[in-house]
């Protein structure tokens, strides 16, 4: 709502009075009310993206649309006439012209864009407030973390998308013009919709990964580096781990859209060595690995594949059962927490007639790739070769461990061994890999085994499926580069009839980089 003062309120001319008679006689100034229309009732921008333009139409009682009597100053300020939320009143000037041409380069937040129109002859001023908000471009969006322009130094920029806004490219959401970080890594956005308030959540957490170090960055219109991950102090183990000690991963992210709020209750650190879980719903602290089988102090770890399985859909609020391969033992084991207390890894029996076993070694086989997906059942994939034919295989599980074991037809699934960013649909039974510039799907159904290969113009650097953004299953994100052409994303959607085999461009879903990408992370903050 548009808010109008005038000052002073009335203008009145009297004739000079003393001690006598009154005679009735007053002579009377009428007041030139001005007014202004054609301007929206609330300004909605993006800092440091959007020029705000006004052009109100100011017409006066008296003087109509005659402006020459008139000036004009327009100023920014944080909470209107008054103060906000008792805080002193600030604001700025930042326009003297009857129109409004200002391009937004404060913080976002909520303010008031002050408009006061002002007679020259009288000094009379009639004022205006008009609400603006402000929000941050980066709030909503895929982060793109890679090589600036090929090179090792490492750049974040931003598909933003604000809501009923166009995608827009923001480079440089972080400054490393100073610091010139190199050899980026990966990217944790942890975190949940259901509480976003970082000042009473600690369930939002964004980290920065390069090849030398894990950074806990600040968020806000520009990200910036809190501290380096070590000197958070979380992780306070007697074991002898890697230090300093930095995640490589972080469980569960941000993205996926569980139906409980586990994101807010639970928190698992993967390092170079050692797997830590606890609850933060009082201090976040861990002290005790995950990857042991016994409780004394002095137990073992084993090593592991670098990732957790989870049954995604299955998890709770307080509880949570994950999956960890040991590597040294060729076994599938599983941990939990409940309630923050932490558990040991155990080795899981296998049911009667299962079509897989959780002791690899049984089979002489080994972990290729492995995966948590997003369907509704919460299938576990995983890639597992024989280690004495080189014979591959694929197993599924779901939450309530019921297995089920597909053999790969090398003849069809053509390269598989050299494919690269490998990723399992959750829409349908296909692998989608990599290899040089070509996307292969390769549908792994017993009896339906077929494979379509999609060929791009650069090579392919990033491949991965696309559920956060929207909770769908049947989209894939891709990027590419070349030293010629720069880099590119793209977004696909993934035919869910089992009788056809492709993916589809999403045209409008498709976008330049200046980075070699490494890794893209959806952030909805």
């Amino acid at each position: 709502m548009i808010t109008k003062y005038i000052l002073p309120v009335v203008a009145i001319a009297l004739a000079a009075t003393s001690c006598v008679e009154d005679k009735g006689n007053y002579e009377y100034t009428e007041l030139n009310e001005v007014s202004i229309d054609e301007v929206e009732e609330r300004y909605n921008v993006l800092s440091q993206l959007d020029d705000l333009v006004i052009k109100p139409k100011v017409t006066g009682s008296l003087s109509g649309e005659q402006l020459d009597n008139y000036e004009f100053k327009w100023h920014i300020c944080n909470g209107g006439v008054t103060s906000n939320n008792g805080a002193p009143h600030t604001h700025k000037v930042i326009g003297h012209e009857k129109d409004l041409n200002w391009h937004v380069d404060i913080e976002s937040g909520s303010y008031s864009i002050i408009y006061t129109v002002s007679e020259k002859n009288t000094g009379i001023e009639s004022t205006f407030s008009i609400p603006l908000t402000v929000s941050s471009p980066n709030s909503k969006g895929f982060l793109l973390y890679g090589g600036v322009n090929g090179s090792s130094t490492i750049g974040l920029d931003m598909l933003s998308m604000p809501i009923n806004r166009d995608t827009v490219m923001i480079e440089d959401v972080f400054d490393n013009s100073q610091l010139n970080l190199t050899s980026p890594r990966k990217l944790f956005y942890s975190g949940t919709h259901y509480n976003k308030d970082p000042e009473t959540s600690d369930a939002i957490k964004f980290y920065m990964m390069t090849e030398d170090e894990t950074y806990l960055m600040n968020i806000g219109d520009k990200f910036t580096i809190a501290s380096t991950f070590s000197a958070l102090g979380k992780i306070d183990c007697q074991y002898d781990i890697k230090r300093p000690i930095r995640p490589v991963d972080v469980f569960p992210k941000g993205g996926y859209n569980m139906s409980s709020n586990l994101s807010n209750r639970l928190r698992m650190y993967m390092t170079e060595d050692a797997i830590f879980a606890n609850s933060f719903m009082g201090l976040e602290y861990y002290a005790l690995p995950a990857n042991r089988y016994s409780n004394t102090a002095t137990s073992p770890l084993f090593k592991f594949y670098p990732d957790i399985f989870f049954n995604i859909p299955a998890l709770s609020n307080y509880s949570a059962t994950a999956y960890i391969y040991d590597t040294d033992s060729d076994k599938l084991v599983t941990f939990s927490i409940n309630f923050g207390n932490v558990e040991k890894s155990v080795e899981i029996e296998d049911k009667p007639n299962d079509a897989w076993s959780f002791d690899f070694k049984k089979e002489n086989r080994k972990l290729v790739y492995g995966e948590s997906g997003y369907s509704s059942s919460g299938l576990i994939y995983l890639l597992v070769k024989d280690s004495n034919n080189g014979d591959l295989f694929i197993y599924t599980m779901d939450r309530n461990k019921n297995k089920n074991l597909f053999p790969v037809d090398k003849n069809i699934a053509e390269g598989i061994e050299n494919g690269k960013f490998m990723c399992f649909s959750p829409a349908r039974y296909s692998l989608f890999y990599a290899i040089g510039n070509t996307i292969y799907q390769y549908d792994y159904n017993i009896g339906s085994q077929k494979l379509i290969k999609t060929a791009l113009d650069s090579e392919i650097t990033f491949l991965e499926t696309e559920y956060q953004s929207g909770h769908k299953s049947d989209q894939l994100i891709v990027a590419t580069w070349s030293d010629s052409d720069k880099g590119m994303i793209y977004k696909y959607d993934v035919n869910t009839n089992p009788n056809i085999t492709e993916i589809k461009l999403r045209e409008r879903d498709q976008w330049p980089t200046r980075l070699k990408i490494k890794d893209i992370e959806w952030f909805n903050y």
